[in-house]
């Protein structure tokens, strides 16, 4: 029988400049210790966001930029990681497996979580590359030469796959790819009035299904004369990826694509002056133009067919399906609504980090996105909170276990049915 040698003793001894700053310890999951060994690198970036403060915001002395305090995470090829320093009670101590020399002691240690795909970090940076510049003298428009999407990855803390499929599915931030591996950002402006006249065509012309080309063919106001031919057509293109989908040469057009197109480009324009509108007022603005497309009726809208009020913008609300605004919208029925002078009516806000500054800001904390809803109004449904904080929660909790330990519910008569109540969320303390 072998017998067993003991591992021959090592002499330990500190290293001379022994220092914290010489190394840092991870804790990483076992799906990341293949990725040491293989030549997929682990990077550390760190995000560092300067926000323009409002005019009636900035103090006194002050510039408008605010500068927020940096972050770091781990991004994998497919992942994002959050890091986060941690402590115990015992001294580790860090040697060479041969020389015995001791690098550091230390009793703190890095953790990683796994994150959400950081999509507001993405927007922030993607506003400051336009798909197109203008040219004030001439009054005319020239290709913006966008952001090389390495680029965006080395500003942003999030994954190549998590960027890919943020491009590739996820239409809500209007990035265009430009080509040459560049993206840049359809922004309101353009994209709006390109709208109105895509279905100015196609009105004109009661068509179902249409081609870049037939748009440019039968467009005959003087909108086509502020670009030139390859932008327009590269525009036109991605305009009508919001209203069909591709087939060929052609675009099938796509009633509940094209509702939520219109429901968004309403609402901002009826929230540009402040982050609210009335919902009554909006609504209306929403029926007259949809009498001007004969592709979709108000019945697109109205309670009924597959219209789930459950799932709905605001829980039960049964007038119209604004569904297709979650993320991006909110309703605050008027009992709610926190200044008694604004009371008229119920209220539709506009929700979103490409709009809301105070989200923003809050840099993809859950705990300070939750205190910003929380001034927004006091009381929030599951589905509410769900819709805006879910991306953001670890992924070692389930949303469940985060309200049950930060908010408490309290239950009150439901807004939209007089006959029922409903559970809403507050803050704990």
């Amino acid at each position: 029988m072998e017998q067993h040698r003991p591992t021959p003793a090592i002499q330990l001894a500190f290293l001379p400049e022994l220092s914290d700053a010489n190394f840092e310890l991870f804790e990483i999951e076992p799906s990341l210790l293949p990725l040491l060994s293989k030549d997929q690198p682990l990077l550390i970036k760190s995000y560092n966001p300067q926000i323009e403060t409002p005019i009636d915001q900035q103090e006194e002395g002050k510039g408008a930029e605010q500068h927020l305090k940096a972050t770091a995470s781990l991004c994998t090829a497919e992942a994002t990681y959050k890091l986060k320093k941690s402590e115990t009670s015992n001294t580790m101590l860090f040697s060479g497996l041969k020389s015995g020399t001791i690098y550091k002691q230390t009793s703190v240690y890095v953790e990683l979580e796994k994150a959400q795909t950081n999509h507001y970090q993405v927007t922030q940076v993607i506003q400051n590359y336009p798909i197109l510049e203008v040219n004030v003298k001439a009054g005319t428009y020239s290709l913006g030469s966008g952001i090389a999407k390495q680029e965006l990855l080395d500003q942003c803390q999030i994954s190549k796959a998590e960027l890919d499929l943020m491009l590739k599915e996820d239409h809500r931030f209007r990035i265009i790819d430009i080509g040459g591996d560049k993206v840049a950002y359809f922004s309101k402006e353009f994209f709006s009035p390109l709208v109105d006249q895509v279905f100015t065509v196609i009105n004109s012309h009661s068509l179902k299904s249409v081609s870049v080309a037939e748009i440019i063919a039968k467009e005959d106001s003087t909108i086509n004369s502020k670009y030139k031919v390859k932008e327009f057509e590269l525009l036109i293109d991605y305009t009508l990826r919001y209203l069909g989908h591709k087939d060929g040469p052609h675009y099938k057009l796509d009633k509940d694509k094209i509702v939520q197109a219109l429901c968004l480009l309403k609402l901002e324009d009826q929230t540009k002056v402040s982050d609210y509108a009335y919902l009554t007022a909006y609504l209306n603005q929403l029926k007259d133009l949809f009498i001007m497309v004969e592709e979709v009726d108000l019945k697109q809208l109205q309670k009924g067919g597959s219209f789930e009020p459950s799932k709905n913008l605001f829980e039960g609300f049964q007038d119209f399906d604004l569904s297709c605004l979650k993320s991006q919208a909110l309703i605050v029925p008027m009992s709610e609504i926190k200044d008694v002078s604004l009371r008229q009516d119920h209220m539709i806000i506009l929700l979103d980090s490409l709009y809301t500054l105070k989200l923003e800001q809050c840099q993809g904390s859950i705990q300070k996105r939750l205190d910003v809803l929380f001034q927004i109004k006091e009381k929030w449904t599951k589905a509410e909170l769900e819709t805006y904080l879910s991306q953001f929660i670890d992924l070692t909790l389930t949303f469940d276990q985060y309200l049950m330990k930060n908010t408490r519910i309290v239950r009150d008569q439901h807004p939209f049915i007089p006959s029922a109540d409903i559970a809403y969320y507050v803050k704990k303390f």
